[in-house]
């Protein structure tokens, strides 16, 4: 098998290789997410590690943030369609941990 471009699977791997990015892409999969709801579902990491992974995530536009109109101001993150082409890549990689580790 012929690997296409080095170059682009390695920037790949090193993105998803960073701590926790790869949990909030999974939890995003559910669908749009406030961000006091989605660090209970990662209690492991900090409020601040979240927000700085977040930031990251959306502007490598894998995320998009919504911010309503009205008051209480209310904020989203969900995956953009650049984001849920990489969740389905980590879906099937999940199935191949499961089968093979």
């Amino acid at each position: 098998m012929k690997i296409r471009n080095r170059k682009t699977i390695k920037a790949g791997l090193v993105l998803i290789e960073k701590k926790w990015t790869s949990l909030i892409i999974i939890e995003l999969m559910e669908g749009p997410i406030r961000f006091k709801a989605l660090a209970k579902r990662i209690p492991e990491m900090s409020e601040k590690m979240l927000a700085q992974r977040l930031r990251e995530l959306n502007s490598l536009s894998i995320i998009e943030r919504h911010v309503s109109k009205y008051r209480p101001l209310k904020v989203e993150y969900k995956l953009t369609q650049k984001g849920l082409e990489l969740a389905v890549s980590l879906n099937s990689f999940s199935q191949w941990t499961d089968k093979w580790m």
